[in-house]
């Protein structure tokens, strides 16, 4: 469920995009879609099953390769994650993704 205190805890702007990507856990890739963005997280939808809420993954991002993250919610296929302190490294990949495309 969506609260608004999560609304406040936001500090970057979200960006709508539908990128594919692998997110690994366990030795294991699964492959989702990254709905929407921002420096600080992101919310991704899986073609199969989701991940646990709490667990420390990597995402594979086109043009920025692996990002560590972390599941802070899940519901359904869709979860979100929190990055770890890379935001320099997201802003990298949503300059490059506005300039390049995903092609």
């Amino acid at each position: 469920m969506f609260h608004a205190t999560q609304i406040e805890q936001r500090k970057s702007k979200r960006h709508t995009i539908n990128v594919p990507v692998d997110l690994l856990y366990e030795n294991k890739r699964y492959p989702a879609q990254v709905m929407d963005i921002s420096a600080g997280g992101a919310k991704v939808v899986f073609e199969r099953k989701t991940l646990p809420e709490h667990c420390a993954i990597t995402i594979d991002l086109p043009f920025l390769n692996q990002l560590p993250a972390t599941v802070v919610w899940v519901n359904g296929k869709h979860c979100g994650i929190k990055f770890k302190d890379e935001q320099n490294r997201v802003n990298e990949f949503l300059y490059n993704l506005a300039t390049y495309g995903t092609d």
